[in-house]
């Protein structure tokens, strides 16, 4: 939970691997004259490298391939056969897939902040998924299978944990590395949950954090007082904030009663405490 920028990154064409190679090496240049706090080196994986399960869990690595493969989404039919969808509803499946290669870079644009990792990811054009009846194979095209591109994320809010002039280098410097992206060719669309890419307005911006935080503290504080009753213990950066009672009181005007039922019903279902 939290303000969040989404992007998603591709190469028009079928580049060869020496270009993607040099994009992201620009890229990266680009990135390191950015008051980011990290850049790491550009790396690459082919074949098995790119399966992010065969890392340990705290191997910093681990997540980036994570964010490097993608899914497909599909529907069974009534003969069990796997139909390809576009979009996630009730009654669809996702298959993970995982990349033939990938070339990309690590960032870190400051504390509090997820990675904005970057680099771009080649898949299969298809894959094979079990029939549901017979458990047959059968294969299932790869949206944009073969080219390369990249879905990832980077949560900027806790940032704002470490000050406002910190949060706001942060997530600035996180759009215009996708600015730059942009001018060295690379196709780029962005979901700023801040507001900020479309509308480039800091204002606009400011209120969004204040609001999210209001929201996160009203939240949480509403879910830490009823896990209390229940004997539990919560635990979230914004309870560190100085003025948490203060964005709590303000945020109680998100917390409907009803969402104080949703939560109460779900702790009565774990059957692990007694609300």
């Amino acid at each position: 939970m939290g303000l969040t920028i989404h992007y998603h990154l591709s190469l028009p064409g079928k580049p060869l691997v020496p270009e993607v190679r040099q994009k992201l090496s620009a890229l990266r240049q680009a990135c390191l004259d950015l008051p980011f706090q990290e850049v790491g080196e550009v790396l690459e994986f082919k074949g098995t490298e790119c399966n992010f399960r065969q890392r340990d869990q705290n191997d910093p690595l681990r997540w980036f391939l994570c964010q490097a493969d993608s899914t497909v989404i599909f529907k069974y039919d009534r003969t069990g056969k796997p139909v390809a969808v576009s979009d996630w509803k009730d009654g669809t499946n996702g298959w993970d897939v995982l990349p033939e290669q990938v070339i990309g870079f690590r960032t870190y644009p400051g504390n509090g902040c997820e990675e904005a990792n970057v680099g771009l990811s080649r898949f299969p054009k298809a894959v094979s998924i079990p029939n549901q009846r017979t458990g047959k194979n059968q294969r299932l095209s790869v949206a944009d299978g073969g080219n390369w591109q990249w879905h990832s994320f980077c949560k900027t809010q806790y940032a704002n944990e470490h000050g406002l002039e910190h949060f706001l280098r942060c997530h600035l410097s996180v759009v215009a590395m996708l600015d730059a992206a942009k001018k060295l060719g690379f196709m780029v669309t962005v979901n700023d949950e801040g507001g900020y890419w479309e509308k480039r307005d800091v204002q606009v911006l400011v209120r969004e954090i204040g609001e999210w935080d209001r929201f996160i503290a009203g939240f949480g504080g509403t879910l830490k007082d009823i896990a209390g009753n229940a004997g539990m213990t919560i635990q979230a950066p914004i309870f560190n904030r100085k003025d948490f009672e203060q964005l709590e009181m303000q945020g109680q005007a998100f917390v409907q009663p009803s969402l104080k039922q949703l939560v109460l019903g779900l702790l009565a279902k774990t059957k692990t405490v007694t609300p």
